[in-house]
């Protein structure tokens, strides 16, 4: 693996234009525990850990007006092309994982994080271990308690649908918007040029992992982290909320958390424009 790395480096030397390939590597954990992890590499500079794959759709347009940003999009254990093997069966096992796949791939330079979601919290997770070779740190609607009956939610599910236009819609767009809390034109188009429906999840496994320990053994909120950051929440979020987020300035004293009105769990899709804002802010500060 180490000779692949070398010879990728030295093609991209040769030839400065190719800036995107895929690959699946193999990490061994020790005794029996091994598993493959596929990654999507774009772009050539600082290193940015992304996480995962499927943000590629609308983080890219936002990077391609960025110099200088090396893209190491990885799937995750159980999710798109990465194996799901039975060994892995909690959160720690998942973390382990990823962390050996970020060595592989980076074995000596430091990288920022983004991460979405679940990934958010595998994010911090990751700085955790090693906070030192961590530059700086992205969460878009990041999960902040593993256990959903102990989130705070917002007290209402609140919608902003543009009726005439929803009503209009055949069922196949209808149900692209199903997951939005906003129903608008807008928002629409957001989703049909940026989302991406080729990077799946495996219920089983992820259930597994569920039941198991979504949670770390050791939690990362103790953990200050000082160096740039940003955390994205929406106001309407019904998955993970955002109240919870807000407990995070404590132990990051340089997130800027911006809480977004007209914004569910799928905030990238409803408020493209002040994600494209924000991250162009959060990416300057970390260089």
């Amino acid at each position: 693996m180490r000779l692949f790395l070398l010879l990728s480096l030295l093609i991209s030397n040769l030839f400065p234009g190719r800036e995107s390939f895929c690959q699946t590597i193999q990490v061994s954990l020790g005794g029996q525990r091994s598993a493959e992890v596929y990654y999507e590499e774009k772009g050539q500079g600082r290193p940015v850990v992304i996480l995962h794959r499927a943000t590629s759709g609308y983080l890219e347009p936002i990077f391609e007006e960025t110099d200088g940003w090396r893209r190491i999009y990885i799937d995750p254990p159980g999710i798109g092309k990465s194996s799901a093997d039975d060994w892995v069966s909690n959160a720690d096992d998942c973390l382990e994982i990823i962390y050996a796949a970020i060595q592989n791939i980076l074995p000596h330079e430091s990288f920022s994080l983004i991460g979405f979601s679940y990934f958010g919290y595998m994010a911090r997770g990751i700085m955790a271990l090693n906070p030192q070779r961590v530059d700086g740190m992205a969460l878009i609607c990041p999960v902040v308690v593993p256990q959903f009956e102990k989130r705070t939610l917002p007290a209402s599910h609140e919608l902003f649908i543009d009726s005439h236009f929803y009503e209009n819609l055949d069922p196949g767009q209808k149900e692209l918007l199903e997951p939005l809390v906003v129903r608008t034109p807008k928002s629409l188009e957001a989703v049909l040029r940026y989302k991406r429906n080729d990077v799946l999840l495996n219920a089983e496994f992820w259930n597994r992992v569920k039941q198991n320990g979504y949670s770390f053994s050791t939690s990362p909120d103790s953990l200050s982290f000082s160096k740039p950051s940003l955390i994205l929440l929406g106001l309407q979020d019904q998955v993970v909320g955002y109240f919870d987020a807000l407990a995070l300035s404590g132990s990051m004293p340089r997130a800027s958390i911006v809480v977004l009105d007209y914004a569910g769990h799928s905030l990238p899709f409803e408020q493209y424009v002040f994600l494209n804002l924000h991250l162009k802010e959060w990416l300057s500060r970390v260089k």
